[in-house]
């Protein structure tokens, strides 16, 4: 780095990794930041720019919003450089933190620090400046290290380390978890009613009569806060997956003590509820082959498929059909969608056979026997539920090497699926995908189906009827998004998604 004089405004950079709750001396805020950042460039005579601020923001990584603007500033020709409090608030990483001292410098920049008396523009200051990020990013290595070393000797003990409480126990003083009381029968009936065979849906719905505590994430300022909410149908399968019922503490996968608290079920049981969804009947969504495809114009919730029923009584039959949830975690869909299934599925299926057959012909062929790898598939299917549905064979052996051989045999016939090619790579000659698509419904596979949809499409969006007369085209009520067509922000699990209707 050659020596340079600074003519411009430098930006004030302030980080703070985690803000809540700090205090002490390796803490200082951002306020102090500041003070200290604009007390060494009058001292050096220099002109203070922007004061740019990261809260919450790691120093292990050299990509963060505030600093990257700082950079900006810099290569625009807008900012002579940064000044930070200490040198571990511009990076904690000796080579990332190298480079991007190397590009400012490059760009006619300079770093500068209010503790010590150098800076960039001089060889003392490059100098000492070096062997500052080496001890930060030792410093770093050492948290790590300690942290690490600390979850073990938890674990060990017994201690529940992560940040919620399971439902079903409480802590006791020494940070172990402990049965509590109504909850935990709460959760040893789940368990039995899952392993017995009935649905999530039966089991959310107990879990609510029984006011089993359940929170949601939502996001306040930079922030989230917990609300109450109320158990739902996806989320008993993820409850009742925790190992912590079988009286495991763990920090992932690499500190775990078998025996660290009283488990709330046996080890059998547990394994029959993991099992849960493969012993089941087919589910709605299993007859639905635009399952998690179809959404709301109004509001971008997914629709949810409802099976209809052969009723001839003063209702007479009613079909199955796709509906928006209408209430969600983001609010109140204001003009809730429905659209009968068969309507809709046949309408997609038509639009999806013929995008591929138009694809299919600007594509060279190749040499693959389609048919025969269906077949396959086929009969790896049947294998699969044979062996799923011989109760005897899981007498004889065992739930345990039962549940082994049944995953086998399922990873055998998803193995069989994937190899089955997809027509936007294959010309003329080989697979016909109209036939594809009716093995595939011939033979129940409506997974294998839903799959195929979405290696091509996004989502299929849904406008509410203008009356409930089902003779309406559906062409003006249903626009389909395929894969690269556009980006789209669509409601994700675990996130709180407001009403944000989609217009076409």
């Amino acid at each position: 780095m050659s020596p340079k004089k600074v003519t411009k405004p430098l930006d004030l950079y302030i980080r703070v990794s985690d803000v809540r709750g700090r205090e002490g001396e390796s803490f200082i805020s951002p306020a102090e930041q500041e003070d200290r950042c604009r007390a060494a460039a009058a001292a050096r005579g220099f002109t203070v720019g922007e004061v740019l601020t990261d809260l919450d923001v790691s120093g292990g990584s050299m990509h963060r919003p505030a600093l990257n603007e700082a950079r900006e500033r810099i290569e625009a020709g807008v900012s002579g450089g940064i000044v930070v409090a200490r040198i571990d608030r511009f990076g904690r990483t000796v080579a990332r933190a190298l480079d991007a001292i190397e590009e400012i410098d490059q760009a006619g920049g300079v770093i500068i620090t209010a503790e010590g008396d150098f800076d960039t523009s001089t060889p003392t200051g490059e100098l000492v400046l070096n062997l500052m990020l080496s001890l930060a990013q030792f410093e770093l290595r050492r948290i790590r290290d300690n942290w690490q070393s600390a979850k073990s000797r938890a674990v060990s003990r017994g201690v529940h380390i992560a940040a919620r409480i399971p439902p079903g126990y409480r802590k006791n003083g020494g940070g172990r978890l402990e049965p509590d009381g109504k909850n935990a029968e709460t959760i040893k009936r789940a368990y039995a009613m899952v392993a017995r065979g009935e649905s999530y849906t039966a089991v959310s719905n107990y879990l609510n009569e029984r006011g089993l505590p359940v929170w949601h994430p939502r996001k306040e300022g930079k922030g989230l806060v917990q609300e109450p909410t109320l158990w739902q149908a996806n989320r008993v399968k993820r409850l009742l997956a925790n190992r912590v019922y079988l009286g495991e503490a763990r920090s992932g996968g690499e500190h775990v003590n078998a025996h660290a608290h009283k488990p709330l079920v046996s080890a059998e049981t547990w394994t029959l509820a993991q099992r849960q969804k493969d012993r089941r009947e087919p589910t709605a969504r299993s007859a639905a082959p635009l399952a998690g495809l179809v959404r709301c114009a109004s509001c971008r919730h997914a629709m949810r498929y409802q099976a209809g029923s052969n009723s001839t009584g003063n209702g007479g039959a009613r079909p199955s059909t796709y509906r928006c949830p209408k209430h969600t975690a983001g609010g109140v869909c204001p003009n809730a969608a429905t659209v009968g299934s068969s309507r809709l599925d046949e309408h997609v299926l038509e639009h999806f056979l013929s995008r591929l057959e138009v694809e299919a012909e600007q594509v060279s062929a190749v040499d693959v026997d389609a048919d025969a790898l269906v077949a396959e598939a086929v009969e790896a299917e049947t294998a699969y539920k044979a062996v799923l549905e011989d109760a005897q064979l899981a007498k004889e052996i065992g739930p345990a090497d039962h549940a082994r051989m049944v995953a086998t045999y399922k990873h055998i016939w998803e193995t069989a699926l994937a190899a089955i090619p997809d027509t936007r790579t294959v010309g003329a000659g080989t697979v016909n995908m109209r036939q594809l698509v009716a093995d595939l419904q011939e033979a129940g596979n409506v997974d294998g189906l839903r799959e195929l949809l979405a290696s091509a499409i996004q989502a299929v969006f849904v406008k509410p009827a203008a009356s409930r007369s089902n003779r309406l085209p559906i062409d003006d009520r249903v626009r389909i998004i395929w894969q690269g067509e556009e980006e789209i922000e669509l409601p994700k699990r675990g996130e709180t998604f407001g009403i944000r209707p989609y217009r076409f």
